[in-house]
């Protein structure tokens, strides 16, 4: 067995230390893709775990140069953070 193995939603037993993007997102550890897809991943696992207080974000990995890393700061920041701002405000009235 691996050092840290984990079920992904398909019932799919991965080994998240050397498993492949498409599997860490269907774990839930994570978030990749276009934007939408990105909206999508964070706002399913807000609804998984019960909500997120704080979302930190390492944006940078692998063999992203920084200007590869600022452009991705940069689209999140652009077309996912307002979304999920207004998909939490939302969420937040009908809680109440």
């Amino acid at each position: 067995r691996g050092h840290y193995m984990v079920t992904c939603r398909s019932g799919k037993s991965i080994d998240a230390t050397n498993a492949e993007s498409a599997d860490l997102i269907d774990a839930g550890l994570l978030f990749a893709g276009t934007p939408d897809q990105v909206y999508e991943q964070v706002v399913r696992f807000c609804g998984e775990v019960g909500g997120i207080g704080h979302l930190l974000l390492m944006m940078q990995a692998g063999h992203l140069n920084s200007d590869a890393t600022t452009d991705s700061m940069k689209l999140f920041s652009r077309e996912v953070l307002p979304r999920l701002n207004e998909w939490a405000a939302s969420s937040q009235v009908e809680a109440a």
